[in-house]
């Protein structure tokens, strides 16, 4: 079978959407299988293992020149163009501007020129570069992956225009994301909700990774909804090192970003400076993202910053290493009903890993499934 694959994040990329697409690609080829994927190739970190042949990946994207960025960098502020787009990612849009009127024109500005998200001159690129190849090398089938929900709109074009059968793969929601609102102004919600409607309304099948996500797809879309969890390679993982069994301090580890009042350590930091003194001293928590600062801040509030760690983010093989040599794993979640459902990838990582140790999660008492 022909499969084309769309997604905007895909190794060498190592992002978390990029690994759940990377192994479906690997699989597909391993089975015998013909497959083409229109992907990017931007991110910084590039550490993500490509499995596949070099030549089956198609990566073209030059986003435009954000003038409002450059409005500020001339009038001496700081460029924090990067918040906007970031609502499905970074609850509550990151660091808002001091000035209510600007914060408000800031708002509704990135609000506009990002529909459906940030990554919209994506489209530029990728529609011509799709249209030449399924014009010499037609799929018999298109495989959508999203965030961001760019990729599906891609898919969806390219199987309407050349009568092709595709399937969404909605790693995150969009509309139902449980984020959604705490940055975008409300007139994007009916906007976003006509558009995730049209787009997947021609769509053979629909994806999720959890049974509540896909029941509540099921629901917006009257159509059933598949869930293919997000799994682990444990070809991937180096061999656990003989450690030792008595180790003086015991060792939390957390690798990606957290989000201040969603999903944020603070549970932790709060129950550790309820331990004695003696046993205190013999907890560490290290933290390894983009979210340093923020760590730290939560960590000092809580009076425990000398028993926390934060360090730069880490290549894909270092991160797997980390978690195998740490006594526990970390999985952060947002104790509000609303986000019932919804199962980080790096909880994959900790199943595997938690057969050799401990997990550790702060969550909500109810379902994550």
């Amino acid at each position: 079978m022909k499969v084309l694959i769309v997604s905007f994040w895909f190794p060498p990329s190592n992002v978390g959407g990029a690994i759940r697409v990377g192994k479906l690609a690997r699989y597909l080829v391993r089975h015998g299988h013909e497959l083409r994927v229109l992907t990017t190739d931007i991110a910084e970190d590039r550490s993500l293992p490509r499995e596949i042949p070099r030549k089956y990946v198609y990566s073209k994207y030059r986003p435009r020149k954000d003038w409002l960025d450059l409005l500020w960098r001339y009038f001496g502020r700081r460029p924090e163009s990067a918040v906007a787009g970031r609502a499905m990612a970074s609850p509550g849009g990151g660091r808002r501007l001091s000035n209510p009127a600007l914060n408000w024109i800031k708002r509704h500005y990135y609000a506009l020129i990002h529909i459906p998200d940030m990554r919209r001159d994506w489209i530029k690129a990728v529609v011509p570069a799709g249209k030449r190849l399924i014009e010499e090398w037609k799929p018999d089938i298109i495989f959508g992956s999203a965030p961001p929900f760019t990729g599906l709109i891609v898919a969806g074009h390219f199987a309407r225009r050349f009568n092709i059968p595709w399937v969404a793969d909605f790693r995150d929601l969009w509309v139902g994301n449980p984020y959604y609102g705490f940055w975008e102004p409300g007139w994007r919600r009916p906007v976003d909700a006509i558009l995730e409607r049209l787009m997947v309304r021609d769509a053979a099948a629909l994806v999720t990774v959890s049974p509540i996500r896909a029941q509540h797809l099921g629901r917006r879309h009257s159509k059933a909804a598949e869930v293919v969890y997000t799994g682990y390679a444990e070809e991937d993982f180096p061999q656990p090192a003989l450690l030792e069994h008595h180790r003086e301090v015991l060792t939390i580890r957390y690798t990606g970003s957290i989000y201040p009042g969603f999903r944020d350590p603070s549970a932790l930091f709060a129950a550790i400076r309820l331990l004695g003194g003696t046993h205190r001293e013999r907890v560490r928590v290290e933290f390894f993202g983009d979210s340093g600062d923020e760590v730290l801040v939560l960590a000092a509030h809580h009076s425990v910053r000398d028993h926390v760690i934060a360090r730069s983010p880490v290549h894909y093989r270092c991160a797997l290493k980390l978690q195998m040599e740490a006594d526990i794993l970390l999985l952060l979640q947002w104790g509000n009903k609303r986000d019932e459902g919804n199962l980080p990838a790096r909880s994959s990582n900790i199943s595997t890993r938690a057969a050799r140790s401990c997990s550790l999660a702060t969550s909500m008492a109810s379902r994550l499934g």
